[in-house]
C-alpha cells in the first residue's frame, strides 16, 4: 500500500505532541495492511475516518494507494468537506 500525502495532513501533523503521533504511525501501519479498516464517511466515495485520541484522520483509498487528508480535531473535519 502507498501513502499519499495532502499539505493539510502535512501541515496537521506538525502539532501532535509524540505521543499522539506514535498512535497516527500505530494507527497508519493499521490502514496500510488493510485500508477498509476505517469507518466509510457518508456521502463521500471511498473516504474513511478513524479516531485516534480526541483528533480523526480521514483518508481516500483509490486502488493501492491512500491518500491522508487531514488529522483535526472531529468538528474541523467535517468542516473539511464544506469547501469540497
Amino acid at each position: 500500500m502507498n501513502f499519499e500525502y495532502s499539505p493539510e495532513y502535512e501541515k496537521d501533523v506538525k502539532r501532535p505532541d509524540k505521543p499522539m503521533r506514535e498512535q497516527l504511525l500505530s494507527k497508519l501501519e493499521k490502514i496500510g495492511k488493510n485500508p477498509n479498516v476505517g469507518k466509510p464517511m457518508k456521502h463521500r466515495s471511498n473516504v474513511f475516518s478513524e479516531r485516534i485520541g480526541e483528533k480523526r484522520l480521514l483518508y481516500l483509498v483509490e486502488g493501492e494507494t491512500v491518500k491522508l487528508l487531514c488529522f483535526k480535531n472531529r468538528d474541523e473535519v467535517y468542516g473539511y468537506f464544506r469547501g469540497a
